[in-house]
Parts: C-alpha cells; sequence; structure tokens
C-alpha cells in the first residue's frame, strides 16, 4: 500500500473548507484502496497540541517536508503561518525536494478594502508575487467547487505515483528521449511549414478590389524590394521635411548589427513584409533550397553587406 500525503495550509477562517477536503479525502480513500493507494491529509488540527523542543509551527513544518502534495487556500487574509508555509514548500519544489506539487487555491470573494487594507493588499501582493513566479494559481466560488478542482488534480497527479512513489514524479525529471532523425525530421516540418506560410504575399493587402478575385497570392520572393528606413539613437521626428535629413539605412543592415530590433511604420509601410521575407529567407537557407536562401535575402539591397554567421545563427534558431 502506498501512502500520499497532502500537506493542506490555510488560515482558521476556511476551516469549512479543510473539514470537507478532509471527509472527501477519506471518501477518496474507498476508491483508491483497490489500488493499492491510499491519500493522507495532514492537518495542524489533527497534531499533537503539546509543547515541543522548538516552536510548534517548526513541529507543522518538520510534517511538511514529508508530504508529496501541498495545498494552499486563501480567502480574505493572509495568515503569517500559511504564507509562512506557502514559501517552504515553493522553496523546497524549486530544490526538487518535497513537496512535488503544489497546489494554490483564492476563494473568489469580493475584496473589501474598508475592513481591512492590509489584508486585501496582502491577498493581491500574493496573487502578483505567484504570477511574478510565473506560477499558477485557481480560485474557487464554493466548497463544491473547489473539492471538484482537488479532485481533478488530484486525478492528474495520483497515477505519476503507481509505479513509483519513493521519489515524487518532480524529482524523477524523466526527459522524452527523441532519436536525432526524428529531431531532425520534426525540424524540415516546421521549416517547410514557414516557408509555404511567409512565401505568399496576399494581394488582398495591399488592393482591397483583389480579395474576391481567384488570384489572390502572388510569391514574395519573384517581387520583394530592400526596406529602406532610419535609425538613430536619438529621437527622430518622423515628419516628411523632418526625414529629409537623415540617411536612409538597410532594415537588414539593422536587424544584422542588432540583436534586438524595433521596427516601427505606418500599416502597409512593409514591416510584416520584411519579417517574412528574412524567414523566408532563413528557411530556404536551411532547407537548402537552391533559389530562395541567404543570396537572395542580400540581393535587392542597395549597397553589398556583409552577413556575420554569428548573428545568422541567431535568427535561424528563430525561425
Amino acid at each position: 500500500m502506498q501512502t500520499i500525503k497532502i500537506f493542506l495550509a490555510s488560515s482558521n477562517e476556511l476551516k469549512e473548507e479543510r473539514d470537507k477536503i478532509d471527509l472527501m479525502i477519506s471518501k477518496e480513500n474507498d476508491v483508491l484502496q483497490k489500488q493499492s493507494i491510499r491519500l493522507k491529509l495532514v492537518r495542524w488540527e489533527d497534531m499533537l497540541k503539546s509543547f515541543q523542543k522548538e516552536s510548534f509551527q517548526d513541529s507543522i513544518n518538520e510534517q511538511l517536508y514529508l508530504c508529496e502534495i501541498f495545498i494552499v487556500l486563501f480567502s480574505s487574509r493572509v495568515g503569517e503561518f500559511t504564507l509562512q508555509e506557502f514559501n517552504i514548500a515553493y522553496e523546497r519544489l524549486k530544490q526538487k525536494k518535497k513537496p512535488d506539487y503544489l497546489l494554490v487555491y483564492f476563494k473568489d470573494i469580493q475584496l473589501d478594502a474598508s475592513k481591512n487594507i492590509d489584508d486585501v493588499m496582502k491577498i493581491l501582493e500574493l496573487q502578483k508575487t505567484i504570477k511574478k513566479y510565473e506560477q499558477i494559481f485557481d480560485t474557487y466560488s464554493n466548497i463544491d467547487s473547489l473539492k471538484l478542482k482537488i479532485k481533478d488534480q488530484l486525478n492528474l497527479i495520483i497515477p505519476c505515483y503507481k509505479d513509483d512513489c519513493t521519489q515524487g514524479p518532480m524529482q524523477k525529471n524523466i526527459k522524452p528521449v527523441f532519436s536525432q532523425q526524428a529531431v531532425d525530421k520534426l525540424k524540415e516540418s516546421y521549416l517547410v511549414r514557414v516557408f509555404k506560410d511567409v512565401g505568399q504575399l496576399n494581394l488582398s493587402g495591399i488592393d482591397p478590389n483583389a480579395s474576391n478575385e481567384k488570384a489572390q497570392k502572388i510569391n514574395l520572393s519573384a517581387i520583394y524590394t530592400a526596406l529602406l528606413t532610419y535609425s538613430s539613437n536619438r529621437e527622430i521626428e518622423f515628419s516628411e521635411k523632418q526625414t529629409e535629413k537623415y540617411e536612409k539605412q538597410s532594415a537588414l543592415e539593422m536587424l544584422n548589427k542588432h540583436k534586438h530590433l524595433v521596427l516601427l511604420g505606418d500599416p502597409g509601410s512593409g514591416k510584416t513584409t520584411f519579417v517574412n521575407f528574412v524567414s523566408l529567407c532563413l528557411a530556404g537557407e536551411a532547407l537548402k533550397d537552391s533559389q530562395v536562401n541567404l543570396d537572395l535575402m542580400t540581393q535587392p539591397l542597395p549597397k553589398k553587406i556583409v552577413i556575420s554567421p554569428g548573428n545568422i545563427r541567431f535568427y535561424y534558431q528563430f525561425v
């Protein structure tokens, strides 16, 4: 019988939710018993209420270290110890220690700043912090919806423990293995798709009257001409008179010089067409196309530009 421990954290205001989750876990165990799996819910209410060698919270945290799953609930406030438990669980998860999974739920309520602005700000700040971590949290409207969401997650997690529960599935760090032939095939398929998608120019974008005609597209490589632009480290006033005093430069030359580039212009000025043409030529080069390649990319330029190999490798990866 494999035991999966679930640590449930929340402030006292969510005691009803905690009790209902405890009951739900008990019912789940009736079903999981046939699979030789048992869920054990760890709650501070069920722990020994005795003086400890260290603080009582330290003894709670020690139980957290042994749990595979960490579930934390928030409503109108962020409890000091609940936040501490959340931070510990997240730091351990990043270190590939238990818990293996961290599920966060916020109760979907109307936060009333008039009652306690500090509590409201702590809730909003925590949500902002989770997003900053590029992690995810869920919300629930009532206890039934919370139980359903947790049950759905458990149905995804439990199968990971059926074969081996000595290490959590997040700690195994198993990566799918693909043969080089399969990788090359996927790469080629992607490049062919790019080559096809960006290689056709939609005439309806140029002439709205062409939208009803059968021949709505032509080969981009056959008609593309170099895009000239202005580049400066200072602000430029883009009026007809002001731009006359600045020398036009090739957009491709700027692309070759700079790792990051912002291309600004009015609608229809050629921004998208330029990016499509560069993508087309780089994809053609990778596919060893005899006509559409790096040679074609430099042909429309008003002057010869030496394409540095380092940048080409970068943009090839981008394509």
